[in-house]
């Protein structure tokens, strides 16, 4: 086989058979067994090949430094480059939607087929044979590395995480005070939109170094939970599994708010009817609703999941690729609301000419597009002047278009009035009610 022909290593057919068989092929066959788990095995030998290969050449640099470098040796894009080298892509198994959709050269499905190979690999060989594979395939990757990190900083070092990932460069805003014999300089590294720590420094360029180490840095130490209900039933992935892992940034779809982190699982939580996910400073007093916090290593503040009627929960999912895109496990059906910029309204009324229910209930589907309450579906189908009753189907493509535009005049004048408050239970991220229905 040309596979194992490029790694130089043989693999039992049934091993490699199941590290090539993508989730979508197992589903369209009546559930046969995924390489999900020689995946999550792969991964935790791969970085660990990785992590000694860079402790080994550089002695002398701390957690610090050495983390990003195995961050720009070990992410989606780099394991994809190597997937596509060995000709992962022609071998697997994938589902016809995958096929049609170009899976087989999707960043995500090669990086996991490589770490489900290496864990076939490991389970064959055992841990000195499939090193020597990596070391071998990723000799180029960890050279690479190891030209930059001699003089690796902590600008430069976060600059490498962020192209890593595909994101614009960091940003740096800074604030100075004191005499200009004395000054103290202030800077925040902002990456994807996502403000960090504050950086503390005697010029700007030290202020500047400060904040990105500690962007880089912040990782997830510890979630303490409250309450039993504020973790999801039956959830597969233990909170165990995301300590250490790095926050880049905050999601959001419908009432799903997840941590996006730098491994293929992000951290969930559901808002239910009341819930908030709050940065509170750290040593503030606690709130009586306080269902989980999250640890992130910072001094000052923290995550606190605050749920009075605790019908939200929080959840460790699995990154998928579905209808709308890469979205954790739990809320993948969940559509873009009519603000998002992954929004398609094309597509939205199209599926809806196509949906043969009341035009109200199609409205409140959120398979077809979120975010869109009650109060809200019926003030927009007013102003439309569109009966809340009459079928979708029934629709003019004119008649979707001014029915969405009037969904976004209802949705903004809500969002100005802080949304619907029926009780003192629903209230914004500063304790503020929501007037909109007082405003009808």
């Amino acid at each position: 086989m040309v596979l194992t022909e490029k790694l130089g290593i043989s693999v039992s057919p049934e091993l490699l058979e199941l590290a090539l068989t993508h989730r979508s092929y197992a589903y369209e066959f009546g559930g046969l067994p995924t390489n999900e788990r020689l995946e999550f095995l792969g991964d935790s030998v791969l970085g660990l090949v990785v992590t000694e290969a860079l402790y080994e050449r550089f002695p002398d640099l701390d957690e610090s430094r050495l983390s990003p470098l195995r961050s720009g040796v070990v992410n989606m894009r780099a394991l994809a480059i190597i997937g596509r080298e060995l000709g992962l892509g022609t071998a697997l198994r994938i589902g016809k939607g995958e096929e049609v959709t170009g899976g087989r050269d999707k960043n995500s499905i090669l990086a996991d087929a490589f770490e489900a190979l290496v864990g076939a690999i490991y389970l064959d060989h055992g841990f000195t044979k499939t090193k020597e594979v990596l070391l071998r395939l990723m000799s180029s990757a960890i050279e690479e590395a190891a030209s930059r990190g001699a003089g690796l900083d902590g600008k430069t070092a976060l600059q490498e995480i962020v192209a890593a990932s595909g994101w614009p460069s960091p940003e740096y805003r800074v604030s100075e005070s004191g005499p200009d014999h004395d000054k103290d300089f202030i800077a925040i590294a902002i990456v994807n939109g996502v403000a960090y720590q504050e950086g503390h420094g005697k010029s700007k360029r030290e202020a500047e170094q400060v904040a990105a180490r500690l962007a880089y840095e912040e990782k997830i130490k510890e979630i303490e939970i409250f309450h039993p209900r504020a973790v999801r039933a039956g959830c597969d992935i233990s909170l165990k599994e995301i300590r250490g892992a790095r926050i880049l940034r905050v999601d959001r779809r419908g009432k799903f708010l997840w941590f996006v982190l730098d491994r293929e699982i992000s951290l969930v939580g559901h808002l239910g009817m009341s819930g908030q996910i709050l940065a509170a400073p750290r040593k503030s007093e606690r709130q009586r609703h306080l269902r989980a916090r999250i640890d992130v290593g910072d001094k000052t503040r923290e995550f606190r999941f605050i749920d009075q009627r605790t019908f939200g929960w929080l959840s460790v999912e699995k990154i998928v690729s579905g209808a709308h895109g890469l979205l954790p496990e739990c809320c993948a059906h969940i559509a873009p609301d009519v603000f998002s910029d992954d929004f398609d309204e094309k597509a939205v009324i199209a599926e809806l000419r196509k949906r043969k229910i009341e035009i109200k209930k199609a409205l409140l589907n959120q398979e077809i597009l979120s975010g869109i309450g009650n109060i809200y579906a019926d003030e927009a189908l007013w102003y439309a002047k569109i009966h809340p009753e009459r079928k979708s189907s029934s629709l003019s493509e004119v008649e979707l278009k001014e029915l969405l535009k009037a969904v976004r005049r209802v949705m903004r004048r809500a969002l100005k009035k802080g949304g619907t408050s029926f009780d003192d239970l629903y209230i914004n991220v500063n304790g503020e009610s929501g007037y909109f229905e007082v405003s009808l």
